[in-house]
């Protein structure tokens, strides 16, 4: 934005969208390093089945390996990554935590009371 803006010259804000794309690149496994994954991870892994199996979706009724495969507790069935993505009915209940205004309550009780209310 600060080269979109022209504080580096008229070269880098011609080049300003490269120039946020370089950095989205470089900051991303720098912040996954600095932080050590601990917020990549939606939930824990479980081992339901076995590495390489083929397992179905219960929503899109399609084939997954098992790696890209959860448990589901609002379906009670197996679910794949693309349809746990796009599902908002469920309101994230394999992650009670999840959500940011559940991560700011203890931080900011009076702050966080909206947001959590809107639910």
């Amino acid at each position: 934005m600060i080269a979109y803006a022209g504080a580096f010259g008229p070269v880098a804000r011609a080049y300003a969208p490269f120039i946020a794309l370089a950095v989205a690149m470089a900051t991303a496994p720098l912040l996954a390093r600095w932080t050590r994954g601990r917020y990549y991870v939606a939930r824990p892994a479980e081992r339901l089945w076995r590495p390489g199996q083929r397992v179905r979706c219960s929503v899109c009724e399609n084939d997954f390996e098992s790696d890209d495969m959860a448990q589901c507790p609002a379906y009670g069935a197996p679910i794949c990554s693309l349809c746990c993505t796009l599902e908002s009915r469920c309101h994230d209940r394999c992650k009670p935590e999840g959500r940011a205004a559940d991560r700011c309550a203890p931080l900011s009780p009076r702050c966080c009371r909206g947001a959590s209310a809107r639910r």
